[in-house]
């Protein structure tokens, strides 16, 4: 009688090949999820920190000397730029007016995460009259 020993180490070793095949699959699953989650965390502080940068501007009437100084930022009148740090990188806020008339100002806010525009806004408020 012949011995099944071949066999049975012929069937080992293709079932070692399917678990490492399976196993590379799911580690690439893995890094493709965790590289999503992180994406998507930066996109949603970029959404946030727009959403917050139009929510003082319009608080502060325009007025982006008194925003800069809200956001830890800085303002040459007409651009109010600030940084938010995150753990691996930061994004850098720009908010710059692009129409003002005499009842309404409006801005474009934009936000860079690495050199590259990843989300931008516009928003308006109404300029403070003086009523006689």
């Amino acid at each position: 009688m012949r011995s099944k020993a071949p066999l049975v180490m012929m069937e080992m070793l293709v079932m070692l090949l399917v678990f490492a095949l399976a196993a590379g699959l799911c580690v690439k699953a893995f890094v493709w999820s965790r590289n999503e989650t992180e994406a998507n965390f930066r996109m949603d502080r970029a959404v946030l920190a727009a959403e917050n940068t139009a929510q003082i501007i319009k608080s502060t009437a325009g007025d982006f000397e008194e925003a800069a100084r809200l956001l830890s930022g800085d303002s040459d009148g007409d651009t109010l730029t600030y940084t938010i740090e995150l753990e691996n990188g930061n994004l850098e806020i720009t908010a710059e007016i692009i129409k003002m008339d005499q009842y309404l100002g409006t801005a474009e806010i934009v936000v860079l995460d690495q050199e590259k525009e990843v989300f931008a806004l516009e928003t308006s408020w109404q300029e403070v009259s003086s009523f006689e």
